[in-house]
């Protein structure tokens, strides 16, 4: 049954493809969405088992023994995620700390790994890491899951619904290339056909494009 639109393991990837870009529009300041990204990636198991719970090759018994399992892969960073999202809705829950720090220069004017610059963060392991190099993790540690099990890791029409945003922070847009309509980014060169993976434009496609959207190469 869908929820708001959400059908399939792909669909709930693509939500936290959204998730990040929305936090990196903020600047990867805004808590809300730094929140919503890793619930969302640690969730994310809840949707993935149904589609392998009918495997041969699945020993997980339930939702939860996946869970476990996904947890327990080397450099996984779901164990994590979990006590984010769940301190979130019990009180007395052991949490992560977490925590924002105040830089001194704006994101939008430097490089933000070569300048101080205002962020949110966590502590693992002891050591404070950056809020969005984290849900980087999250988001490289689905794709990899889907794409190591064969699972379909584009839904049918990535970016035409929901908030309309590339990884890059970009807002993705609908075209017309050659009687197939694709919807992608400008700036990464990454468009969607329906059902398919994603392809690049030819450069003097692309080129002709940026020049009829008025776009700053």
């Amino acid at each position: 049954m869908a929820s708001f639109g959400l059908t399939t393991a792909a669909d709930f990837l693509r939500k936290l493809r959204h998730e990040r870009a929305d936090f990196v529009q903020s600047e990867c300041l805004d808590p809300r969405h730094a929140l919503n990204a890793v619930m969302t990636g640690y969730h994310l198991y809840e949707w993935v088992y149904p589609e392998i719970a009918g495997r041969t090759d699945c020993p997980h018994k339930d939702a939860e023994a996946f869970r476990e399992a996904v947890k327990a892969i080397a450099g996984s960073p779901i164990a994590d995620a979990g006590r984010i999202a769940n301190g979130t809705k019990h009180f007395k829950l052991e949490r992560i700390k977490t925590g924002k720090h105040k830089g001194s220069f704006q994101r939008n004017m430097v490089e933000p790994n070569a300048f101080d610059v205002s962020h949110l963060w966590l502590e693992r392991d002891g050591h404070k890491q950056r809020a969005e190099e984290f849900i980087d993790e999250l988001v490289q540690f689905w794709e990899r899951f889907f794409e190591d099990h064969s699972l379909a890791r584009y839904a049918d029409a990535v970016g035409r619904s929901g908030r309309q945003r590339c990884g890059c922070g970009e807002e993705l847009i609908d075209i017309d290339n050659r009687g197939e309509v694709l919807t992608g980014c400008i700036r990464c060169n990454r468009w969607w056909p329906l059902a398919k993976r994603p392809i690049q434009l030819r450069d003097e496609d692309l080129h002709a494009l940026r020049l009829q959207r008025g776009w700053n190469e």
